[in-house]
């Protein structure tokens, strides 16, 4: 092989490597959202194929739809010194679109004998 094939071989190698890295993929039902630096950047991206500058650049997906989280045996105490216990309290998150990296709506399901009692919470 000549020097030159040589070089232009090594040449769309790295080429092909940094497309590599460049390329991302975010999936339906999340946003991108990229650091620079480890500073979060302004842009957030819809779903589909898209492109960063490589090694410098990092994205995160994150859920936009809904998301519903669990913790198990609560104890929580009343004023009284009374403790009581939860079997059960679901947080159900729901993110923005909008500003996918900020915003949250959560509403909180706690399981009583009786059934479910619900409260939201917004949070600026």
């Amino acid at each position: 092989m000549a020097p030159r094939e040589v070089v232009i071989g090594v040449c769309l190698a790295l080429i092909a490597i940094v497309f590599n890295f460049a390329l991302h993929k975010i999936e339906e039902g999340h946003v991108g959202v990229y650091y620079r630096g480890g500073a979060l950047l302004q842009y957030v991206s819809q779903p589909g194929f898209h492109m960063m500058v490589p090694f410098i650049t990092s994205f995160r997906p994150v859920q936009i739809t809904l998301q519903t989280d669990e913790v198990k045996n609560v104890p929580c105490g009343t004023s009284g010194g009374v403790m009581i216990y939860f079997d059960r309290i679901e947080v159900v998150n729901v993110l923005s679109t909008q500003s996918g990296r900020n915003q949250r709506h959560k509403k909180v399901y706690v399981r009583k004998r009786s059934g479910f009692s619900s409260l939201v919470f917004f949070s600026v």
